[in-house]
């Protein structure tokens, strides 16, 4: 898109012609303004030959020029909407780009773990459950662009429902313990008997599920 300047002189000729060849092959007529000696501005877009012929009564001569044409480098403005999430909330992407002709976005979490995210709609969602490193490359004819975003993930703190299915039974009968967690990796229940004796209570490791128990004394259940 940059202009070069074409320049012309000619003896004995009454009619100037100039053509420019593209590398794609395609090609174009530039104007001379039927001046017989002149300059004229182009701005070719992509390596380009300027075929130049005068004519004159007696035949017609031609010259050449060729002019290289360099491509932009690409220009990438890379975002996240936000650079602290709640685990698994939403951080929407967002891009910029010219002189690019695709983009592509990795997301790299606090282990290490690479994945790809889709640049089919701009912004661009993800749910991220740790600290994320999103990288853009935006990729053109004349090169590529770099830009990082970093966001934070909070964890969120646990929730726990704790329930016995009764609070007053006969010795050696059975209750039923139930639970139900979230954001939670682990779960224990642990019984205090009015001797002051503890026992763990078997959970089977589920975050949410229900257990029996059998005391034989006034006991206190903790989770």
């Amino acid at each position: 898109g940059q202009t070069v300047t074409l320049t012309w002189q000619t003896t004995n000729a009454t009619s100037v012609t100039i053509t420019a060849t593209g590398a794609d092959g395609s090609t174009r007529q530039i104007s001379t303004n039927s001046k017989l000696s002149g300059s004229t501005p182009d701005k070719p877009s992509q390596n380009t030959t300027y075929a130049a012929t005068a004519s004159g009564a007696d035949g017609s001569a031609q010259e050449q020029a060729k002019v290289a044409v360099g491509q932009p480098v690409p220009t990438l403005t890379f975002s996240a909407d936000k650079t602290t999430v709640a685990s698994g909330g939403t951080v929407n992407l967002s891009w910029q780009m010219t002189n690019a002709t695709s983009i592509a976005i990795t997301a790299v979490g606090a282990d290490g773990v690479t994945r790809q995210i889709s640049t089919t709609q701009n912004p661009a969602p993800d749910q991220p459950v740790e600290n994320t490193t999103y990288t853009a490359v935006a990729t053109g004819p004349g090169g590529s662009s770099t830009q990082q975003v970093k966001v934070t993930v909070t964890q969120a703190l646990p929730t726990l429902i704790f329930s016995a299915s009764s609070n007053s039974i006969a010795s050696g009968q059975a209750v039923t313990l139930t639970w139900q967690t979230t954001n939670a990796t682990s779960l224990t229940i642990s019984a205090a008997g009015a001797d002051g004796s503890k026992r763990s209570i078997p959970t089977n490791s589920p975050l949410t599920g229900s257990t029996q128990d059998s005391p034989t004394e006034d006991t206190t259940y903790t989770a």
